[in-house]
């Protein structure tokens, strides 16, 4: 059973699932065994090799390999619409903390329904 990839999908995240199962499976993860187990078959070797975890990775959201996934990534538009949560909370982070150590001072005010700064 494959997962679809998200929306906004990114290399760097699905690189950590790597690193994750790699863990798991190391930890004695039942789980992680039997994820692998289904998409590798059993190992002939004590762990998981690095592009061992990618595959199963790639496999899990429905491609034969880590390269057709990298270049199913690498393939999706670009959108800088600005909503991203994680980027505008990462701003809003930086911009309190410059107020609050005195290094920014600013006004906050409306237009046609936009915060404006």
């Amino acid at each position: 059973m494959s997962s679809p990839l998200p929306a906004r999908p990114s290399l760097d995240h699905l690189r950590h699932q790597a690193r994750d199962l790699q863990r798991a499976l190391a930890a004695g993860e039942m789980s992680a065994q039997a994820r692998v187990r289904d998409c590798l078959g059993a190992l002939d070797q004590p762990g998981l090799k690095l592009a061992q975890a990618q595959c199963v990775i790639a496999r899990e959201h429905g491609f034969p390999s880590w390269r057709k996934l990298r270049e199913a990534v690498a393939s999706q538009p670009v959108t800088d619409d600005g909503d991203d949560p994680l980027h505008v909370w990462y701003a809003m982070t930086l911009l309190l903390g410059a107020v609050g150590r005195g290094m920014l001072e600013f006004t906050v005010w409306r237009r046609d329904g936009d915060l404006m700064v």
